[in-house]
């Protein structure tokens, strides 16, 4: 997983949200610091992504998703 310091300059609050949605959908918690560090963040976001990879078969083919509803 790469990313520069770019990619978190998008808003914290924006970062939160994602991080609670992920969440949310997914019943699980990682660790995230959405103010943290940038290589804290990556690190972060590779554990989600490896998650994520060991995981894909068992997630829904939902559509859009808001707090864990489907919304489209």
């Amino acid at each position: 997983m790469r990313g520069s310091p770019q990619d978190f300059f998008k808003p914290l609050s924006g970062r939160l949200t994602s991080y609670d949605e992920l969440s949310i959908v997914t019943s699980v918690r990682f660790p995230f610091d959405a103010d943290g560090p940038w290589r804290q963040q990556l690190a972060h976001r590779a554990a989600w992504q490896r998650w994520h990879d060991e995981h894909a078969d068992e997630l829904s083919a939902a559509g859009w998703l808001l707090h864990g509803e489907e919304v489209g």
